[in-house]
């Protein structure tokens, strides 16, 4: 065999390596309740060759290969989901899911009709205050902390578990749902707890800190990095936005 005939004999088995590696890619559950939550939980992952067994009151929202799929019980469903392009809903999702510390709020101000006093935060990349977890950041840089109730004025104290005697302090003014951490007096860094107290909370909530690496619009990329580096929480928080996006 030529040089050239490997050559090209390598370069198809790899492209068909790819291609099957693809198709067999696990899809990810973002959102699942009913009898079956505890089965289907979020993040669990589910081989695309695969089926799901559904009860009555069951919905799970699954992410993989391109694309999204929503599943009311009861039912026996087969587990591929790029039927429903995530594409199809880029323009609902994209301010959810490309929404910055820094485009969110510079001020500590909402930006956007609709965004105040939401009971869950309106932007995936938010720390929320109350909830304690692990916490996936675009950029370490620039990270925004939001409070479901922008009434009255608040002190928080954030404090780093990691070296003990290091804090700093936040402020937000009565209206304020969001506020930049203190990344002057308390830089982020990879892996680091942190622990955040004050007024509201009945006992403090502890966050860890890691990096996604870069920002994506993919929403499949961003299931899948949620699910890896372990932030169950905003993986729901997406999942609840597709199921409450979907047509």
């Amino acid at each position: 065999m030529s040089l050239l005939k490997r050559a090209i004999t390598v370069a198809a088995s790899a492209l068909a390596l790819c291609a099957s590696s693809a198709a067999l890619a696990d899809a990810i559950v973002v959102r699942s309740s009913g009898p079956s939550a505890a089965t289907y939980p979020v993040g669990h992952r589910l081989p695309t060759t695969g089926r799901i067994v559904l009860r009555a009151g069951d919905r799970v929202v699954l992410v993989g290969d391109g694309g999204s799929r929503t599943l009311a019980g009861p039912g026996n469903f087969p587990v591929r989901v790029s039927t429903q392009p995530v594409q199809s809903r880029a323009a609902t999702l994209s301010r959810f899911i490309n929404a910055s510390g820094g485009s969110i709020s510079r001020t500590g101000a909402v930006r956007g009709p609709g965004s105040e006093g939401l009971a869950t935060p309106p932007s995936l990349w938010v720390v929320d205050i109350t909830r304690s977890g692990t916490f996936c950041a675009v950029d370490l840089a620039d990270v925004t902390l939001w409070r479901a109730d922008p009434a009255g004025d608040t002190l928080f104290m954030v404090d780093d578990v990691t070296h003990p005697g290091t804090q700093a302090s936040v402020a937000f003014v009565a209206g304020q749902n969001f506020r930049r951490w203190p990344t002057e007096s308390l830089p982020l860094a990879e892996g680091a707890s942190y622990s955040i107290s004050g007024p509201g909370l009945t006992e403090p909530t502890r966050i860890n800190i890691v990096s996604m690496g870069g920002a994506t619009a993919d929403v499949s990329a961003i299931a899948t990095a949620l699910a890896d580096k372990g932030c169950t929480a905003q993986l729901a928080l997406l999942g609840n936005e597709l199921a409450n996006s979907a047509p």
